[in-house]
């Protein structure tokens, strides 16, 4: 008895201590970049208002919000892909329409917006996703519009599970996106 009594007070112990040092909080690393060379293709308009208007129910990463909190876009120093950005930069088949970092709590169940305008006049509406169980599951629906040819728009949509502090490269014909989820303690 007192053998079984020692073994159920380990376990509570042991869950109360994995608990206790679960992290409240993560970093989203995110780079975006356009494939210079890639062959227009169009993808089927049905997608587009789905994903915008998905879009209109979410949280809105905040550019000049204060770092410390929730969904605020943070200081480029802060990311830890900023030498995968100037090697993307550097090469002339890529454009890079988006970098940015934020935070996000671990109990989080909504869905968020990037900033709708990105570099050099393009435009993305649309959901990015990320829900940590016990690995974190990526939902991304993403409308991408050109300046110059909003018939030329597409879509990248991505379901994923991915692991904390791994670079995860997403491919699409049209753009790729670099990810990273750091866990804050």
């Amino acid at each position: 008895m007192p053998k079984q009594f020692l073994f159920a007070l380990l376990i509570i112990f042991t869950s109360w201590a994995y608990a206790q040092n679960k992290p409240k909080s993560y970093q989203i690393d995110l780079i975006i970049f356009l494939h210079q060379k890639a062959v227009s293709q169009h993808q089927e308009q049905e997608w587009l208002p789905g994903v915008i208007s998905s879009a209109r129910q979410s949280i809105l990463l905040q550019k000049n919000g204060d770092a410390a909190s929730p969904y605020s876009l943070l200081p480029v120093a802060a990311s830890s892909l900023r030498t995968a950005y100037w090697a993307i930069n550097r090469q002339p088949q890529y454009r890079v329409l988006f970098q940015g970092s934020w935070v996000q709590p671990d109990s989080n169940n909504k869905t968020v917006s990037l900033p709708v305008n990105l570099r050099d006049g393009w435009q993305v509406k649309g959901t990015f996703k990320i829900q940590h169980r016990h690995y974190y599951d990526l939902n991304t629906d993403l409308a991408f519009f050109p300046p110059d040819n909003q018939q030329s728009s597409f879509v990248f949509s991505k379901r994923q599970r991915l692991e904390a502090n791994m670079l995860y490269y997403l491919d699409h014909p049209r753009v790729g996106m670099l990810l990273k989820i750091h866990p804050i303690t």
